[in-house]
């Protein structure tokens, strides 16, 4: 009888050997669950980083979608050229205003220039009516020369016939019967009333020259006049023009700045530009971020799938160990449990393999 118990009992303490040999380690054990717990957690962590991703960049999309990517790159490019159109009308009105600013100071300059020419016309006339009056002059001087040579002349004439002439009998010049003789001429009359003719004659010959260089100055004073007036008549009429470019060029200004205000809500063409670029930016460096985290949420769920197929094989080991040892194992679904059930394996072998040890001695004693 005791024989018969001993051998059952060997035969048992064999299979629990082979039991044993199977039985995970603990440290194995340990390290296998911590693994597939961490790989799980970090899949789930980086799962809801992706979902996260995810609503971020969908969230841009939308941000983007409501910018209306098209239509509001068209206005950029219509108000870039409305804006350049307004810059250019800026331009030319700052260049008009400086030129007509120029002009302007200018004016008085073409103004003064003009009155001194109009002066200078008044001078050269006083001079000509001066000129003109020394040559009256003169020339009433030279007929009054004229006058006493002509009659120192005749009184020379006279005093030269005084000798042939006899009160009561004909002039042998003009045939008249002389009355009364003539006075003596007195010497030098004759010669000093033609010097003082040459001198007459040569005083209206300068008087003359005097009139006709202050008439000539008169013309050139004249033509200076009226080409100044002429320049005066020139600026004012080119600062008018110039206003009337310069109102027009504002016009022009303002209507297209007031287009582009409409065009672009009052914002400048680099500010949509800078919100479309941003909003662009924003969506690819979120897809990005999707990306990094679909590739990083990818090669977490190949970790975990590695762990759990680890954990599944623990599991089927356990299942067959507790079958052999008769054990009703208890859940091991989750990634903690299995643990808990190496150590009720192992628990459980270590009772059974202690009862049939303890038997098998008792058995080998009693026989």
């Amino acid at each position: 009888a005791t024989g018969r118990a001993i051998a059952p009992a060997e035969s048992r303490l064999g299979a629990l050997a082979a039991v044993r040999e199977r039985l995970p380690a603990a440290p194995a054990v340990e390290e296998v669950v911590r693994t597939s717990q961490s790989a799980n957690q970090t899949r789930h962590r980086l799962g809801k980083a992706l979902e996260e991703a995810q609503a971020e960049l969908a969230d841009a999309d939308l941000a983007l979608a409501e910018l209306n990517p098209a239509e509001l790159q068209q206005t950029i490019d219509e108000s870039t050229r409305a804006d350049a159109k307004v810059q250019q009308l800026a331009a030319q009105h700052a260049e008009g205003a400086e030129r007509l600013e120029l002009l302007e100071e200018q004016a008085p300059a073409a103004a003064a220039k003009g009155e001194a020419a109009r002066l200078a016309v008044e001078n050269a006339v006083a001079a000509v009516e001066v000129a003109q009056a020394a040559l009256t002059e003169s020339k009433t001087s030279h007929d009054s020369a004229a006058a006493a040579v002509h009659d120192a002349q005749h009184a020379d004439m006279a005093g030269t016939l005084r000798a042939d002439l006899v009160p009561g009998t004909p002039c042998p010049v003009c045939a008249r019967e002389v009355t009364e003789l003539p006075a003596a001429a007195p010497s030098g009359e004759v010669a000093e009333a033609e010097q003082t003719l040459a001198t007459a004659v040569a005083g209206v010959s300068a008087a003359q020259s005097r009139v006709d260089e202050s008439m000539a100055a008169l013309a050139k004073a004249r033509s200076g006049l009226a080409a100044h007036e002429a320049a005066v008549a020139a600026t004012t009429q080119e600062i008018a023009a110039a206003r009337n470019q310069l109102t027009a060029v504002a016009r022009k200004r303002d209507k297209a700045a007031a287009a582009l205000t409409e065009l672009t809500e009052g914002r400048a063409p680099g500010e949509l530009r800078a919100a479309l670029t941003a909003a662009e930016q924003v969506v690819a460096d979120k897809r990005k971020l999707v990306d990094l985290a679909r590739t990083e949420h990818d090669e977490a769920i190949r970790s975990a799938q590695a762990a759990d197929k680890e954990i599944v094989s623990l599991r089927l080991v356990l299942a067959e160990l507790a079958t052999r040892l008769t054990l009703e194992l208890g859940p091991t679904e989750q990634v903690d449990q299995v643990a808990a059930a190496v150590a009720t394996v192992r628990s459980a072998w270590v009772d059974a393999t202690e009862t049939l040890t303890t038997a098998r001695v008792a058995a080998e004693q009693e026989r």
